[in-house]
């Protein structure tokens, strides 16, 4: 009946999914459940055609089908169960990583492309780099990885702009010194502390 009045709705699919996850493996629950992730995340993937209208809601339930699958990957599957389950679901983890990958990759790229904040983007960076050579990830990492670099930049300038007491043009400087040689950020860095030892 979930599944009925899900209406391709992927977070009524979750809901589904997550009461098929609970009933383990009465019947056919777990073929159910899977059905219903997947069902959730063909809707849900459709994301990355319109990136910057990506909602709160769509990156959460990317974050909880990725926790799924990966889930998934690693469960043991208990003795008591069917051969013909166990082998089934065996056979398909190395399916399940895939569409774990897939699921952090698209939350990767909606914090890209919504954020301006360095941590959010270094973040993206590494999930891109971890993926390894996962579609074009390479290529996203090191975007985001400018991204960020960009970002600490203007966050260190607003820093700068704003100082006026020493601590605070020390505070600048040290979010300079962090971009190391990036843009004139070494030059940035030395006025910063110039400006700190006047007011002192």
């Amino acid at each position: 009946n979930m599944i009925l009045e899900a209406n391709g709705n992927a977070e009524s699919m979750m809901n589904a999914s997550n009461t098929f996850a609970q009933l383990e493996y009465y019947k056919d629950s777990k073929n159910l459940m899977l059905n219903c992730m997947d069902r959730a995340l063909d809707k849900t993937r459709r994301v990355q055609d319109h990136l910057l209208s990506a909602s709160v809601q769509d990156r959460r339930l990317l974050t909880d089908l990725s926790i799924r699958y990966k889930e998934l990957v690693e469960e043991e599957i208990p003795e008591t169960v069917p051969d013909e389950i166990r082998k089934a679901l065996n056979s398909r983890k190395r399916e399940f990583s895939i569409r774990a990958n897939e699921c952090d990759y698209l939350i990767a790229l909606i914090d890209m492309e919504n954020s301006k904040d360095p941590e959010i983007l270094r973040t993206a960076a590494e999930t891109f780099e971890n993926l390894g050579k996962f579609r074009d990830a390479s290529k996203r990492m090191d975007e985001a990885k400018k991204k960020s670099m960009s970002a600490s930049y203007e966050r260190a300038e607003q820093a700068m702009k704003w100082a006026y007491e020493p601590e605070q043009f020390e505070e600048a400087a040290s979010l300079f010194e962090e971009l190391g040689d990036y843009r004139d950020s070494v030059l940035q860095a030395s006025i910063c502390r110039k400006k700190a030892v006047r007011k002192e």
